[in-house]
């Protein structure tokens, strides 16, 4: 007999009061993924292959995911692509570029699956396409803190109360057709 998965899932949102080394179990839809990378660790100069994965959920909040190694190569766009359901134990709650979560040995995940929390979310997801999420990590590790997701639209509206003597910093993603 297989044994099931057991999750003690928690909001994204509630991520961003967590201690740093907390390890915390979530479920999310797979907002965005990037492509894989390789680092040089600088305390064992070793080669690393990471791959992060943007989540978010019913709390409005989102996150990055970083994948390590072996599941950063699994886990491609094939395997999940934008509004898969991802249901992950064992990650490690960090602080690069806001709050961030990131894979270890220990970890497990499940793509799709068939739990009730995983049917709230896609309904979620259908309904709204995760418009609103404030995003806990800041892309690109410009530590810019926490962001919301906006429209070009918006940002055009937006232009007439920017203050022209300091900078704004808008994260774009495009699908050209």
């Amino acid at each position: 007999k297989i044994k099931h998965q057991l999750f003690d899932f928690k909001p994204i949102n509630a991520i961003q009061d967590m201690p740093v080394e907390t390890y915390v179990d979530i479920i999310g839809v797979v907002q965005s993924i990037e492509p894989i990378s390789e680092i040089i660790s600088s305390r064992t100069k070793k080669e690393h292959k990471k791959r992060v994965i943007r989540l978010c959920d019913t709390s409005n909040a989102g996150i990055d995911l970083t994948l390590w190694n072996d599941k950063a190569v699994e886990f491609d766009e094939n395997a999940l692509p934008t509004g898969a359901i991802l249901a992950a134990k064992g990650l490690r709650v960090g602080d690069f570029s806001g709050r961030s979560l990131s894979s270890g040995f220990t970890s497990a995940f499940q793509i799709n699956p068939d739990l009730p929390e995983a049917t709230k979310l896609h309904q979620w997801y259908q309904a709204t396409q995760g418009q609103g999420v404030t995003s806990l990590s800041a892309s690109g590790g410009g530590g810019r803190g926490p962001s919301r997701r906006i429209t070009i639209g918006d940002i055009q509206e937006l232009r007439q109360n920017l203050d022209e003597t300091k900078a704004e910093y808008f994260d774009l993603k495009a699908t050209l057709i």
